[in-house]
């Protein structure tokens, strides 16, 4: 199995790590007291089916974003939004 980047917002290419991004969408899920836990893992497993080598960590928050409105949860999707927001 390959391994799999993805391109920072710098322009560094680093190996996917789906521990950051399950953390960040619980961050998220956490934020607006959301009880669903196994919203994340759900939501994450969706967006890994999608990823691509070479994928824009951008394109990987658009995608995650999407997930989670689907789901019916804008507000867990809002609180995804502002704080990768916050951390450019």
């Amino acid at each position: 199995m390959s391994i799999m980047n993805v391109i920072k917002r710098d322009g560094r290419c680093e190996p996917f790590d789906p521990v950051k991004l399950r953390m960040s969408i619980n961050s998220a899920r956490s934020a607006v007291e959301c009880k669903d836990l196994f919203l994340v893992e759900d939501v994450l497993d969706l967006v890994v089916g999608q990823c691509h080598d070479g994928m824009p960590t951008e394109k990987l928050h658009d995608i995650v974003v999407t997930e989670l409105i689907k789901y019916r949860y804008p507000d867990v999707a809002t609180a995804f939004v502002n704080y990768h927001d916050n951390k450019a």
